[in-house]
C-alpha cells in the first residue's frame, strides 16, 4: 500500500519552506553584520581612553581602600590575640576590670564584622570596576580591527543573494499554487477516500472484537448477545461474514486510492515540466490510424495544432523525407505559418531526438524510438504521446484537445 499522505504530494511544498528558511537565515545573518556597522559607526576610541583612565583611577583607589581596610583589621585580629579574657570563663563576670576588657573585646569583634562588610562591598566594586574596563578595552580591539569596508561589502552581497531568493521563491510559489489547483479535484477524492477507509477500518475492529466475545464466551446466552450485537450493527449476525465483507471493501477501496495516488504523481509530473521547445515529428501527425489502417490526413492535424502551441512554446516541426512525395517545404511552411520546418535526408527520428538534448526540450511523437535508447529524451521520458481518432487529437500530457 503506498503512503496515504497525500497532502505531501506538491513537491513545492517543501522548495518553498527549504528556501524561506534560508532567506531567514541570511537576513539574520544581514542584521548581526549592520548590527556590528552601528557599533562601530557608534564607537569613540578617544571617549573610551578616557573612560579606562578614569576606571584605572577608580581601580587605584579601590586597591588602596581595601588594602588599608584589611591592615585595620589585621590590627584589630592582633590585639584579639593579646587579650587574655576569655568572655566564657564565669569567674570573670564579677571583677569590673574584666568586665571593661570584655567590652573591649566584644566592640573588638563588632568593628571587625564591620570592616569585613566594607571590604566585600569594596571587592564588589573593584570587580564591577575590572569588569567595566574589560568591556571597554574589548569594543576599542573591535573597534581597531573592524574592516568597514569589509562588512559593507558582505552586507550588501547578501542582500542581493537574498533579491534573487525572494524572486525564486516567488516563482515556485507560483508553480505551488498552480500544482494544487491541478490536485485540487485529486485531493478531494483522496480525502473521501481516506475518511471512508478509516470507518471501515473501524468497523473491522469492533466485528473482530465480536468475534473474539463469541469466541471466548462463557455460555450460549453471551454468544447470542454479542451476535444480536452484530446484527443490530453490521445487518449480519455472523461477525466473521462481516469481518470477510469489510476486508475486501478495504482492499477494493486501498486500490482505488492508489489508482488516485498514481493519478496525483502522474499529474505533478507533468504540471512541473517547464517546456522550452517542442519538437514535433510532423510525418507521425500526418497520418491517421483507422480500422483500415493508417491515413495519410496531410495538415489537417498538424495546422491547428500549431496555432496553439506557438504561443505558449518554440515550435520545431521535422520530417521525414518520404513527406516530400506530399507536399513540399515551401507549402508545409505556409500553411503551418512557421518558419522552424524542417525535412530530413532520410528517416527524421534521430535527427528529432538530437534536436531535443536540453532537458527542458521534449518530443512530440508516437514513435518508440527503441533503436534510440542511449538518447537523452528517451532516457528522461521526454517524449509525448498523442491519441488521434476520427479527426480527434488529444495530447494529454499538455491538456490539449483539438477536433479538425
Amino acid at each position: 500500500m503506498q503512503s496515504r499522505n497525500y497532502e505531501e504530494l506538491n513537491p513545492y511544498k517543501n522548495k518553498v519552506s527549504n528556501i524561506s528558511n534560508e532567506i531567514d537565515e541570511l537576513e539574520s545573518q544581514k542584521n548581526s553584520l549592520e548590527q556590528n556597522v552601528k557599533q562601530y559607526q557608534s564607537l569613540d576610541i578617544r571617549d573610551h581612553a578616557n573612560k579606562i583612565d578614569k576606571i584605572n583611577g577608580e581601580i587605584k583607589a579601590f586597591i588602596e581602600l581595601n588594602n588599608s581596610l584589611r591592615q585595620t583589621r589585621y590590627q584589630q585580629n592582633v590585639s584579639l590575640l593579646v587579650n587574655p579574657l576569655s568572655k566564657y570563663n564565669p569567674l570573670n563576670l564579677f571583677s569590673k576590670e574584666k568586665r571593661e576588657q570584655r567590652k573591649k573585646y566584644e566592640e573588638t569583634l563588632k568593628k571587625n564584622a564591620f570592616l569585613e562588610k566594607e571590604m566585600d562591598k569594596v571587592e564588589a566594586k573593584l570587580l564591577k570596576a575590572y569588569a567595566k574596563r574589560l568591556d571597554l578595552m574589548e569594543e576599542v580591539a573591535f573597534k581597531e580591527e573592524f574592516d568597514l569596508d569589509e562588512e559593507i561589502q558582505k552586507i550588501e552581497k547578501i542582500r542581493k543573494y537574498v533579491r534573487k531568493l525572494i524572486k525564486e521563491r516567488s516563482a515556485l510559489l507560483n508553480k505551488f499554487d498552480s500544482v494544487e489547483a491541478g490536485l485540487k479535484t485529486i485531493k478531494d477524492q483522496l480525502s473521501i477516500k481516506n475518511s471512508e477507509l478509516a470507518k471501515l477500518k473501524g468497523d473491522l475492529t469492533t466485528a473482530e472484537n465480536l468475534s473474539k466475545r463469541i469466541e471466548f464466551a462463557e455460555n450460549g446466552y453471551q454468544r447470542k448477545l454479542a451476535h444480536q450485537e452484530c446484527e443490530k450493527l453490521f445487518g449480519l449476525g455472523k461477525p466473521s461474514q462481516v469481518i470477510s465483507n469489510l476486508k475486501k471493501k478495504i482492499q477494493s477501496l486501498e486500490r482505488e486510492i492508489n489508482k488516485l495516488l498514481d493519478r496525483a504523481k502522474q499529474t505533478v509530473v507533468k504540471l512541473e515540466r517547464n517546456i522550452s521547445l517542442l519538437v514535433i515529428d510532423g510525418n507521425n501527425l500526418c497520418h491517421q490510424n483507422g480500422v483500415k489502417g493508417s491515413t495519410f490526413i496531410s495538415l489537417k492535424a498538424l495546422v491547428p495544432l500549431i496555432k496553439m502551441l506557438k504561443n505558449k512554446y518554440k515550435v520545431q516541426v521535422v520530417f521525414d523525407e518520404t513527406i516530400k512525395r506530399s507536399l513540399d517545404l515551401q507549402d508545409i511552411t505556409a500553411s503551418l505559418d512557421l518558419d522552424d520546418v524542417h525535412i530530413v535526408n532520410g528517416k527524421a527520428d534521430e535527427f528529432i531526438l538530437d534536436l531535443a538534448q536540453n532537458p527542458n526540450a521534449y518530443v512530440i511523437s508516437n514513435d518508440k524510438y527503441d533503436d534510440y535508447f542511449d538518447k537523452l529524451a528517451v532516457i528522461e521520458h521526454r517524449v509525448l504521446k498523442y491519441e488521434m481518432f476520427n479527426n480527434y487529437l488529444k495530447i494529454y500530457d499538455l491538456d490539449i484537445e483539438i477536433r479538425f
